[in-house]
């Protein structure tokens, strides 16, 4: 009974020791994970096919934009990187003319700058990135033109914004 549980003793000491010297061998993998809309996304758990049922699926929280106005031929961007007015004079885009989207619905976001500031329309009509958290005047509806690779940004009071003057200023225009 005693040579028994000696032998067995052994094996599982041998059984041990294999295991452990092939666990330590063995590469350990990065774990590929991305926060999307607030869920916690790892590689190879979600398929494409999740979002089939979501109207503008590649208009959801996070996704960055840059626009462009056909008026002034320029990238808008918010002048410091967030803090003051939003201008469309850029001739190329990057941080400070890239706007991560706060999805409120389908068609109705906020816009968040480099700085972390919301775009808004003040009681002027001036287009500024200077509010830390949303409120109605920080509030747009991104109008797309059937076919087009194109996006009218209208705002809380029902009023497009457009370019004017020499692209150093947006105002609500009908």
């Amino acid at each position: 009974m005693r040579s028994r549980l000696s032998r067995c003793f052994w094996l599982l000491l041998l059984c041990y020791c294999f295991l452990s010297r092939r666990a330590a061998a063995a590469p350990r993998l990065p774990v590929r994970a991305v926060n999307l809309g607030g869920w916690l996304v790892t590689e190879g758990w979600i398929l494409p096919s999740l979002f089939d049922g979501i109207p503008n699926k590649d208009l959801l929280d996070g996704t960055q934009l840059q626009f462009k106005s056909v008026t002034q031929d320029g990238f808008v961007a918010a002048e410091k990187g967030g803090g003051a007015g939003l201008v469309a004079n850029r001739s190329h885009a990057s941080g400070w003319e890239t706007f991560k989207l706060w999805r409120i619905n389908e068609t109705t976001f906020n816009l968040k700058v480099f700085g972390n500031q919301f775009v808004g329309v003040q009681s002027d009509g001036s287009v500024v990135a200077t509010a830390t958290s949303p409120g109605k005047s920080e509030t747009f509806r991104l109008v797309r033109n059937a076919g087009q690779n194109r996006m009218r940004i209208m705002a809380a009071n029902g009023l497009f914004l457009q370019a004017t003057g020499s692209g150093l200023n947006m105002r609500p225009q009908c």
